[in-house]
């Protein structure tokens, strides 16, 4: 045996044992964030917390499988005179095996998620609360909304603007409003639909189902997890005009922005088709409880829970 074949053994051998390990340390992750999602109380939040930091379940499988099939497809050829040219076979195929394996795994392994009825979840819990979809256009986006607002005024600009923005699942709360970063899909009606598999816990809306939003530990699921109460509100504005195409190339009905009493403003795209007018009014209603109720404690009378 060759050095190359030696080396190409090896490197075989490792791919075989990462992948067992990925695979396994993946579906542990995935069915002990599932059994959380069901129940919050089940498992401690520095667990839930380990789990998703390293469990991106989908990227997971897919280097266990992809490792997986690579070292096996390439045990055969280990003694042939091609080793050198077998390494670079093995991290090829291992990458395009793991694209076709990992469905199957998902499908056999990885755990169903149905929703929790409603009457089980918590009073906070997010399945119970009303909502929106709002996404946060970043900064490209922002500057093509107001390249756009030049056009309109008669500046001509040819270039197309490709949209960058970042999906929440924005929670009313009574006391807060608390937006999920999500991946999941968005329908025409501004509903989310349920992923039949997860591409990562934390970045599917229905992970919240019987979560209490309000929760401190909200932020710690998703680092771009963020609340606001309603108490810290200023006053919102609500613009009905749908974003063009060239800003924004989803389904949208305007957008509603929070104006802070720190001096920020929080700006969301409502996706999908939304009534603007009965969305302001749900909102303003929950900012003019909260202001009442500051009004009260200023007065020395106890607020509202």
């Amino acid at each position: 045996m060759g050095i190359w074949e030696i080396l190409a053994f090896g490197f075989a051998a490792i791919l075989v044992g990462g992948a067992l390990i990925s695979i396994g340390s993946a579906i542990y992750s995935e069915h002990v964030l599932e059994r959380w999602r069901r129940d919050p109380t089940s498992v401690p939040m520095d667990v839930v917390c380990k789990h998703i930091d390293r469990e991106d379940t989908s990227v997971g499988l897919l280097v266990g499988c992809g490792g997986l099939v690579g070292g096996i497809i390439g045990l055969p050829f280990i003694f042939s005179r091609h080793g050198r040219e077998l390494i670079g076979f093995l991290a090829l195929a291992g990458v395009v095996a793991g694209f076709v394996v990992k469905m199957p795994f998902d499908f056999l392994f990885g755990p169903r998620h149905p929703r929790a009825p409603v009457d089980s979840l918590p009073p906070n819990g997010g399945g119970r609360l009303p909502y929106f979809a709002g996404a946060i256009l970043k900064e490209p986006a922002k500057k093509a909304d107001a390249a756009t607002k030049k056009d309109d005024a008669g500046d001509d600009d040819d270039d197309d603007i490709l949209c960058n923005f970042d999906t929440y699942k924005v929670f009313i709360a009574p006391t807060m409003l608390c937006a999920a970063e999500t991946f999941d899909t968005v329908d025409d009606n501004g509903a989310f639909v349920d992923p039949t598999v997860f591409l990562s816990y934390d970045a599917a809306s229905m992970f919240y189902d019987a979560f209490d939003v309000t929760s401190p530990d909200f932020r710690r699921l998703n680092e771009d997890n963020f609340q606001i109460r309603w108490r810290d509100i200023a006053s919102l504005t609500c613009d009905p005009t749908p974003k063009p195409e060239k800003i924004f190339d989803e389904t949208n009905s305007g957008s509603i922005a929070f104006h802070l009493k720190s001096g920020e403003t929080r700006e969301f795209v409502v996706m999908g088709t939304r009534d603007m007018a009965a969305l302001q009014s749900q909102l303003q209603g929950r900012l003019d409880e909260a202001a009442s109720d500051e009004r009260l404690f200023d007065a020395g009378t106890p607020a509202s829970s």
